[in-house]
């Protein structure tokens, strides 16, 4: 090997993307299976539409959630830690904005020992006074230490700035928020939206008829008839401004410029998935290379598009010294003037395309990676096939169409600004 020559660079010019297969059960909820892989492993999710946008008292989603495993009528959170830990396993439940998700890993062999455990979890949850008052300090104490912190501060103004206080994608937690929760809010919710029509499951491994067929006995079998809920979203009406945040810190202040875009359904996503990356999506961007490493103004800098299931929004974000935050943002304005009026050379064009195409292989590198994108496209209820098109679209992409895209969304005027920190600077 002549170590003296670089390594050839190899366009990817193809991604296989899994087949996924939907069985509907009988009370009509939807499995999305992905049968892949050679180790006998199994990953079940049963994803509720029971989000922000459906709750009818703020934080009753996340606090339902969080709460669904901390007891049922027969056994305590110890006691289903216990059973699960037999078996190598523990049972995660998370939330995100739009979604709750509860589900596990596990070894094939003990699919059908662990799913009676989820399934009594999931439908006799107790929602005990006991550790509702222990979530609700630890709630507290939580957000006390991400309060003390620029970045945080400045991304729940930016979100607040960008949607509203009311919003279900606009609105804080706050202490108060916690407090007021009770154990009868967590029923009312739990009881309206875990119901079959809010419900989505995802199997992925070693998927078999006779994991389906469990799944039909001990999640179906089981579950309370409902309709879908449906969302009815207030309207947003953002006024960009610049917002300073004063705050005696010893830390660099935080900067997030940002404002109100669209979901992944969208026409333009694809091309302003593309852009979004070479502005300020990995570490060789235009940000990057101009403010962190031809300046020195900040250690990290970003830009990142985010979506939701029915909304989403553009943002960049950094930390800097006090002194040096009006130049960030000079220099984030001049490099979306430079990608609006200017073309991308060929060859940095070439370098972004082959990082996300690495990026799309590394994301389906494996049956449970492959389910998480396949998750997150089909929980949203869009077809799986968009992720297909952004593929083909990261390669058809050309720098004419970069610069019309950024001609379109990259404008200053459009943005929020949000700075926390010392504003004897600002």
């Amino acid at each position: 090997m002549d170590r003296s020559r670089v390594p050839e660079i190899k366009n990817i010019s193809e991604i296989i993307i899994p087949n996924v297969k939907t069985v509907e059960l009988s009370n009509g909820i939807k499995v999305h299976c992905l049968n892949s892989g050679s180790q006998d492993v199994l990953k079940l999710e049963v994803v509720f539409n029971a989000g922000r946008p459906v709750e009818l008292k703020n934080v009753a989603s996340r606090a339902t959630q969080e709460m669904l495993k901390e007891g049922t009528s027969t056994m305590s959170n110890h006691e289903i830690s216990e059973r699960v830990d037999f078996f190598g396993t523990y049972i995660e439940s998370t939330f995100n904005l739009d979604d709750n998700t509860i589900g596990f890993y596990c070894l094939k062999r003990y699919f059908k020992e662990i799913l009676p455990i989820l399934s009594e979890v999931l439908f006799d949850p107790v929602f005990p006074e006991k550790e509702l008052d222990g979530w609700k300090q630890n709630s507290k104490q939580k957000l006390k230490v991400d309060l003390e912190r620029t970045d945080v501060l400045s991304y729940r103004t930016l979100t607040e700035q960008i949607f509203g206080k009311e919003h279900p994608y606009g609105y804080n937690s706050t202490a108060q928020l916690f407090d007021d929760i009770t154990r009868a809010d967590l029923l009312s919710h739990y009881q309206q939206f875990y119901v079959s029509g809010n419900c989505q499951i995802f199997l992925t491994g070693k998927v078999g008829q006779e994991e389906i067929d469990l799944v039909e006995e001990f999640i179906a079998g089981k579950m309370k008839s409902g309709p879908s809920s449906k969302v009815l979203l207030p309207e947003v009406h953002s006024i960009p401004s610049r917002l300073v945040v004063p705050v005696k810190s010893d830390v660099q202040a935080s900067v997030r410029m940002g404002y109100r875009l669209f979901s992944k359904e969208h026409k333009d996503y694809n091309d302003l998935y593309v852009l979004n990356n070479l502005f300020g999506g990995y570490f060789g961007s235009r940000l990057m290379m101009n403010i962190r490493e031809e300046k020195g103004l900040t250690y990290n800098i970003y830009s990142s598009l985010d979506t939701f299931k029915h909304d989403g929004y553009f943002y960049v974000g950094s930390e800097a010294s006090s002194e040096n935050v009006n130049q960030v943002v000079e220099e984030i304005n001049k490099e979306m003037n430079i990608l609006k009026t200017e073309l991308v050379t060929e060859q940095e064009l070439l370098m972004l395309k082959n990082y996300l195409m690495g990026g799309f292989l590394s994301m389906l590198d494996g049956p449970f990676n492959a389910g998480e994108v396949a998750k997150s496209y089909l929980s949203d209820g869009l077809d799986f096939s968009l992720f297909e098109k952004l593929i083909k679209r990261v390669n058809q992409i050309q720098a004419e169409d970069l610069r019309e895209v950024a001609n379109k969304y990259l404008n200053a005027k459009d943005f929020d600004i949000v700075i926390v920190g010392d504003d004897s600077e600002n």
